[in-house]
């Protein structure tokens, strides 16, 4: 049972520390800036709050309902958040660094800007979800759906990515330096003007993938295993216009510098 008398409160910048408030009701509450470090909120209902700003640093959001909320910028540091419902809300430069959000429904929300550096994602369905400049850097992500989602200038630096579906998202300026893709779906991305220095491909679909422009390193680039469609044939083309290019390039100027001699 949900504690009745907190729906609406307004407790904007309090400081609640370490207080347990697991099957509270809070929906629609003011918690703007309010601090909540280490606090325990499992099963709470947070629908419609206004949660922007606030710390919530070590607390145990399990099973809460944080629907249709506000965070922006909002501090989830070292978060529990198995089994949490996450639907319709904005949670644009929050903060989710080390936080356990394995098994929690993320839909319908927007996350651009925020931070999932060090956290662990397993079993989420991600589609046609917006993470623009967001940060994995060092996340581990697991059987996770972001068909179609909007994944540009993201960082995936050091990241380990198994069984992740990226298949026609937009990867546009997103930096994959050191990262793992293991068994993963990229067919059709676009991965143009991105940084894959370093990535260790295994057992992923690369069927589609748009390159042009990318950073790719290619000796540093790890291929194993059966991967249906590898880097190397849109690299080698991307070459073949360099030297296309150059060879051009060159010969103007050997035409320029034959003029001038004659004009000598």
């Amino acid at each position: 049972m949900a504690y009745p008398g907190l729906a609406k409160v307004a407790l904007f910048a309090k400081q609640l520390t370490r207080v347990s408030l697991a099957f509270a009701n809070l929906t629609t509450a003011d918690l703007r800036l309010v601090d909540l470090t280490y606090s325990n909120l499992s099963n709470a209902i947070l629908t419609g709050a206004d949660l922007s700003n606030a710390d919530l640093s070590g607390a145990d959001l399990s099973n809460a309902d944080l629907s249709q909320t506000n965070l922006k910028q909002t501090i989830f540091r070292k978060v529990n958040f198995e089994g949490a419902r996450i639907i319709g809300s904005d949670a644009t430069a929050a903060y989710f660094g080390f936080s356990n959000l394995n098994n929690t429904i993320l839909t319908d929300t927007a996350f651009p800007k925020a931070n999932f550096s060090h956290a662990k994602m397993m079993n989420l369905e991600l589609v046609s979800m917006n993470f623009y400049s967001a940060d994995f850097k060092s996340a581990q992500l697991s059987h996770i759906d972001l068909h179609e989602s909007d994944l540009r200038n993201t960082n995936f630096n050091s990241a380990l990515l198994n069984n992740v579906n990226l298949s026609d998202t937009n990867l546009k300026f997103t930096d994959f330096t050191k990262a793992e893709l293991i068994n993963s779906d990229l067919s059709n991305a676009d991965w143009r003007n991105s940084i894959l220095v370093e990535v260790k491909l295994v057992s992923s679909n690369l069927e589609g993938t748009l390159l042009d422009d990318s950073d790719t390193s290619l000796e540093n680039i790890q291929i194993n295993d059966d991967i249906s469609f590898t880097l190397i044939p849109p690299l080698l083309a991307g070459l073949a216009i360099t030297l296309i290019i150059a060879t051009l390039l060159f010969r103007r100027y050997r035409k320029h510098k034959a003029g001038e001699i004659l004009r000598e």
